[in-house]
């Protein structure tokens, strides 16, 4: 008779009822005991070693699963942190970009306003140089028709005025309308005493 397995260690131990008396259980998988002192020692140790064989499968098996998830989950974690960075990255250049190109708008503009800047301050120079020109070319007039004038107070006449300075007629009488008045003055006194 076939009796019940009995569980041990995660396995189901089997047997068959027999032996001396019919009060002990059979050999593995419903062998019988070979008759003789130590049979049920020898089945102890057989069903032992198929249950701890089984057992050691199935841990087997569940680690190689355990170490299968587990590396996907890594894997999954790395591909997570891999795009993190890719997305830090990226952001880093776009703000980078948006920064120079901000930049050279700003250089764009203030080329601008240089040229603008150089323009009116030509301007204002201009001026400003016009101005100084036209005060020394009076003041250079006016020793230019001063000398005229004493030169005819020594009774040189624009002739020979013309004649000494190797200048037009024309250009005698223009500088000595730049004469200082009293230079002019003293020239017609002189003039009149003689």
């Amino acid at each position: 008779m076939v009796g019940r397995g009995r569980w041990c260690c995660g396995g189901e131990l089997t047997g068959r009822r027999g032996g001396r008396g019919g009060d002990g259980w059979g050999g593995v998988d419903g062998e019988p005991w070979a008759h003789g002192g130590g049979g049920e020692k020898n089945w102890w140790e057989t069903n032992v070693a198929v249950v701890v064989a089984r057992t050691g499968w199935s841990l087997l098996m569940s680690a190689t699963m355990t170490s299968a998830s587990t590396s996907k989950v890594q894997a999954r974690r790395r591909a997570r942190e891999a795009t993190r960075r890719a997305n830090e990255a990226r952001a880093a250049r776009d703000k980078a970009n948006i920064e120079d190109a901000a930049n050279y708008l700003v250089a764009v503009g203030r080329i601008a306003e240089v040229k603008t800047w150089r323009k009116g301050r030509l301007g204002q120079l201009r001026d400003q140089v016009e101005a100084e020109a036209g005060k020394r070319v009076a003041v250079h007039r006016a020793e230019a028709g001063a000398a005229i004038v004493r030169m005819q107070e020594r009774g040189e006449t624009l002739a020979t005025i013309a004649s000494r300075t190797e200048a037009g007629i024309g250009e005698v009488r223009a500088m000595l309308r730049h004469a200082p008045q009293s230079e002019k003055a003293t020239a017609t006194d002189g003039s009149r005493s003689h």
